[in-house]
């Protein structure tokens, strides 16, 4: 049985009192598991005095463990706590020199001393992640980023000079990630790629950005079939930057499909003499178009300025149709829903997303009720197999329709309709090869079908795949 707190909390009193750390840390441990003031006070107090990082450690956690807020002044009182401690009388590393590093700047523009940049650091080195440590989690959020970007760009240079991003440097690579922006991603990626590096990968999570998940998803892209420890890490951090955006997953690699500057579905591109009218097709390639007319060779005679647009608008394309295809399909196999609002939001305003939404079926989902298969017409108006218009109810449900969802029949039919519009899906959905259990199967939890069957190791990941 439980011992009462107050029979307990005296011997772990004794043990804090020790001299040797190792009893100093049994006693807090055993204090850190008691509830009640008496307890609390007690490690609130260590928190100011305990010179032993072991020890104290023990109690950041459990005082810390969840802490996401830190008031400036509260981060001023553990900042002299740590001084008083003498913890901030050298550097964290012989390398780091945190005057020639710059400022980490504060929202409301003034700057953090040297002893509270020294304290970020000091407190990191305490955490073997790539990760904000407890006691300084709070802070971070009152870094101003882009105020901030110099230090942390000149922090990573420090770090790749000095034993690379590595596991002895992630105190270092935690900060870069914690106060920095836009502007240390190409490095990190390319130090990720190229040396299939975990750290890297790990400290683009941190910066929360979509522009650091696009990174990191064309780093999951590079290693699809090979390195999944670089692959999972990537994973983690992306996910990581939806949760920190306060997304799903999902609707951040939505959200990563750009919109390429259109205004309603259309955009403009100087050609020569001529602004060309420019717009995504059924088909998802490009058109170009003076007035209504189509241009056959946009690139034509161009040069400068204007070529370098026009392929960097193809590129972008090209690179954001790959995504999309590649995401949809996945989604189709998984069953990702949308709710209404969000369907209509990206499918029926992205062009890209509406250029992919036109050449496949979907389904209603309603609260109750059956689902209905539906496509996206002329004029955005949603049409069920007989012709008849779908509407969205606010508590409808979106995803797209998996052949397994409608019987042979019902399949042919819609696939004839996509046909007499014209439309080719990007992927095979209506005459996606798909099997059934066989009717024997049917009641049973496990079958022998495929027993001592082999295949060659490859092929059967890609097909799982």
């Amino acid at each position: 049985a439980k011992l009462p707190a107050a029979e307990v909390l005296p011997k772990a009193l004794e043990l804090i009192g020790e001299k040797k750390a190792h009893l100093r840390e049994a006693g807090v441990l055993i204090a850190t598991l008691l509830d009640g003031d008496p307890a609390a006070k007690t490690l609130d107090a260590l928190l100011q005095k305990e010179p032993g990082d072991d020890v104290r450690d023990l109690i950041v956690a459990q005082r810390y463990g969840t802490e996401t807020k830190l008031t400036a002044a509260e981060l001023a009182k553990r900042v002299a706590s740590a001084k008083a401690r003498g913890k901030l009388d050298k550097p964290v590393a012989k390398w780091v020199d945190e005057k020639k590093l710059g400022a980490i700047v504060w929202k409301g523009g003034k700057k953090a001393d040297l002893d509270t940049i020294r304290f970020l650091l000091h407190r990191q080195t305490r955490l073997a992640d790539i990760a904000p440590e407890a006691e300084v989690r709070g802070a971070y959020a009152l870094v101003d980023r882009e105020k901030s970007a110099a230090f942390a760009s000149k922090l990573l240079a420090g770090a790749i000079k000095n034993g690379g991003v590595s596991a002895k440097n992630r105190f270092a690579l935690s900060v870069v990630g914690l106060t920095g922006n836009d502007d240390v991603i190409e490095t990190l990626e390319e130090i990720a790629i190229d040396s299939t590096n975990v750290n890297a990968a790990t400290t683009l999570g941190l910066l929360g950005s979509h522009e650091a998940a696009r990174a990191l998803d064309r780093i999951l892209k590079k290693f699809r079939t090979k390195y999944p420890n670089v692959r999972e890490a990537a994973q983690d951090a992306f996910d990581q930057i939806a949760q920190t955006l306060g997304i799903s997953r999902f609707e951040l690699a939505d959200s990563m499909i750009p919109d390429f500057g259109f205004t309603k579905g259309e955009g403009q591109l100087t050609l020569g003499k001529l602004k060309a009218r420019v717009v995504i097709g059924d088909d998802r390639k490009l058109a170009f178009l003076d007035k209504d007319k189509p241009i056959k060779s946009p690139g034509k005679g161009l040069a400068g300025k204007q070529k370098e647009a026009l392929e960097a608008l193809r590129d972008e394309v090209d690179g954001a149709t790959r995504t999309l295809k590649s995401n949809l399909e996945y989604y189709m196999v998984s069953g990702r829903r949308w709710t209404a609002d969000k369907w209509r939001a990206f499918f029926l305003v992205n062009p890209l997303a509406k250029s992919f939404a036109r050449s496949l079926v979907w389904n209603a989902l309603p609260a109750k009720g059956a689902a209905t298969a539906f496509r996206i017409a002329e004029k955005d108006v949603l049409l069920d197999r007989d012709g008849k218009t779908v509407t969205l109810a606010k508590d409808t449900q979106v995803a797209l329709v998996h052949p397994l969802d409608l019987d042979a029949n019902t399949r042919a039919a819609w696939q004839a309709i996509l046909d007499e519009a014209n439309l080719t899906p990007p992927f095979a959905q209506m005459l996606r090869a798909v099997f059934s259990p066989k009717d024997d199967d049917r009641t049973k939890t496990i079958s022998f079908e495929f027993e001592n069957k082999e295949l060659a190791g490859l092929t059967f990941k890609s097909r799982a795949e």
